[in-house]
C-alpha cells in the first residue's frame, strides 16, 4: 500500500482495497495486466465491459462473480475495522471450504469411491 502524500482520496482508497482484497487470497490486477488465469480469484480493478463501469469485478474460475463499487463502501469499511476482519474471515473461510484443494480432493475422492461401489454392484 503507497503511502504517497499526494495520492487523491480514491486513489488512497483502491491501494487499501487491493490489500484487503490479497489478504483475502484475490490476485488483485489492473485493466492494463489482465490475466483472468493467474489464480483461482482474480480481482480486477477498474474494470469497464461495453457501456457499464465497475470499480472491481470479481472473477473465480475466470467467470464474473461479484462486483465491487468501492466508492459507495469504502468509507463505511474504512470507520469499521471489525466489520473489515468478520468479512474477510468470512471470504477467507469461504475460499478454504469451497475453492481449495483438500476440498477439491474431498469431492473427487468421494465421487471416485461412488464409481468403485457402483462398479461392483454392477459387476456381480
Amino acid at each position: 500500500m503507497s503511502t504517497d502524500k499526494n495520492q487523491n482520496p480514491e486513489q488512497i482508497a483502491r491501494d487499501k482495497i487491493d490489500l484487503m482484497l490479497k489478504e483475502a487470497g484475490w490476485i488483485v490486477q489492473s485493466k492494463n495486466e489482465v490475466d483472468l488465469g493467474a489464480g483461482r480469484g482474480v480481482a480486477l480493478r477498474e474494470y469497464q465491459a461495453e457501456t457499464k463501469f465497475a470499480d472491481y469485478v470479481l472473477f473465480v474460475d475466470k467467470k464474473p462473480v461479484g462486483i465491487i463499487e468501492a466508492k459507495k463502501i469504502v468509507s463505511m469499511l474504512l470507520k469499521k475495522p471489525a466489520l473489515r476482519k468478520k468479512i474477510g474471515r468470512a471470504a477467507h473461510e469461504r475460499v478454504r471450504q469451497h475453492f481449495l484443494l483438500p476440498r477439491l480432493l474431498r469431492d473427487y475422492l468421494s465421487v471416485a469411491s461412488d464409481l468403485v461401489r457402483k462398479d461392483k454392484l454392477f459387476s456381480k
